[in-house]
């Protein structure tokens, strides 16, 4: 059965969604997160694994770019064929016309390699993932829509002002530690698994 022939989501299914889309701003930055606990907690994996940092680094890669490529799709400008089982800003900010958190091409990448195994690499080899830019401007917009879902006529006039900017303030948080981590993260040398290459 097609996914059109479900209901739009109600005003009510959508407030009960919000805290996912919390998780999901705060999944984009999973790569911040690995880099900031890795050199404390890792030194016995790494013992025992040799090859743990290629191998983790590619799980919080793939991780953060599936989230920031769900990001994406959120901020979208509408389209008529859009599911109506699938959460995106405009339902939630009616006047929302769309954006890309990162370049459609990108995008359409990042949909192509996370979702499928393709002959992409193999044909066109690894792609340079601007992370860190692509990190920082999924929490932005996370930011932005929280700031905004204030205003929003799932809440009829009574908006969780307190619960809002708890979320804001929680991103702020994880960007700041993302900050940190990027500025101190050094991207290994050629022919090591770096940020770049989501497999090595």
């Amino acid at each position: 059965m097609p996914r059109n022939s479900d209901l739009p989501p109600t005003k009510n299914e959508l407030k009960k969604a919000v805290p996912d889309l919390l998780y999901t701003a705060s999944q984009a930055a999973s790569f911040g997160y690995l880099k900031l606990i890795e050199r404390e907690h890792f030194l016995i994996l790494k013992a025992k694994i040799p090859d743990v940092d290629r191998f983790l680094n590619n799980v919080f890669l793939e991780l953060s770019l599936l989230f920031i490529c769900k990001t994406t799709e959120f901020f979208k400008c509408p389209d008529r064929n859009d599911a109506n089982d699938t959460l995106f800003a405009y339902r939630y900010l009616p006047e929302w016309k769309g954006s890309w958190v990162v370049g459609e091409h990108l995008y359409s990448e990042m949909h192509k390699r996370l979702g499928h195994i393709t002959v992409m690499e193999a044909r066109h080899a690894k792609l340079d993932w601007p992370l860190e830019k692509m990190t920082f401007s999924a929490l932005d917009y996370w930011k932005a829509f929280f700031h905004d879902l204030r205003t929003s006529p799932i809440y009829e006039d009574s908006p969780p002002e307190a619960e809002l900017r708890e979320y804001q303030a929680t991103l702020e948080v994880i960007a700041r530690g993302c900050r940190r981590a990027f500025s101190t993260y050094v991207t290994p040398s050629v022919g090591a698994c770096a940020i770049a290459a989501p497999f090595c």
